[in-house]
């Protein structure tokens, strides 16, 4: 986002996180840019509540976190974001269409998003059953793992007003070791090249930044 423009040490932006969770990114970012204001949104409460208690447990007065749907973002959210950032979130859905406008629908002048896509003409509907983590109901943790075409997400931002999209891949710097339940958790392995590949069950995880600006 810096090394593109969209933000600096001295912006002063109202920026939100869909999809912020325990507000990680926030405090991260509320430290790196202490000008901006963040807001995250997130459907789980709990987490809700953790954040916006470690948040003022360390005086961090310029982030904040709220209960808040992804489907229904325009339901008493009177704010005008300057930006929209959304980190791994966006592959853990059915689909990425209605998230996507829906995040649109708020208006902002750009949109950030980390998720797995693909670079070419392929979409990939992954659901996975993790025996390794059972949940409450069921023997199994269920979810989605997509992958997503850049070339349609593209043409999606673009309907959508959103005309000027740019995407980078990322590689990944550490080792990652695997993990001993063979569940799906990330774990990297190292190629003849010396560039590491990212792995969680059987998906490779194919990371990307996209940024779609009006």
């Amino acid at each position: 986002l810096e090394s593109h423009g969209v933000f600096a040490s001295n912006n002063k932006l109202n920026i939100a996180d869909i999809g912020a969770g325990a507000g990680s990114n926030l405090y991260y970012m509320s430290e790196r840019y202490p000008s901006m204001n963040f807001t995250g949104i997130e459907l789980n409460k709990n987490l809700v509540n953790i954040g916006n208690k470690l948040f003022k447990n360390n005086n961090k007065h310029n982030c904040k976190l709220k209960y808040g749907d992804l489907y229904n973002l325009d339901k008493n959210n009177n704010c005008k974001y300057d930006g929209i950032v959304s980190y791994q979130t966006l592959s853990w859905l059915p689909e990425y269409k209605i998230p996507i406008k829906k995040i649109t629908s708020l208006k902002p002048d750009w949109i950030a998003i980390t998720s797995l896509f693909y670079d070419g003409e392929v979409d990939m509907k992954i659901e996975i059953k993790d025996y390794s983590r059972p949940g409450k109901e069921k023997p199994f943790k269920e979810g989605f793992y997509n992958i997503y075409p850049i070339p349609h997400v593209k043409d999606y931002f673009n309907e959508l007003g959103y005309s000027n999209f740019e995407y980078l891949t990322f590689n990944i710097d550490i080792d990652l070791p695997k993990p001993k339940s063979k569940g799906m958790a990330t774990y990297t392995e190292t190629l003849k090249n010396g560039r590491r590949i990212q792995i969680s069950g059987g998906v490779l995880m194919s990371w990307y930044f996209i940024l779609a600006k009006k």
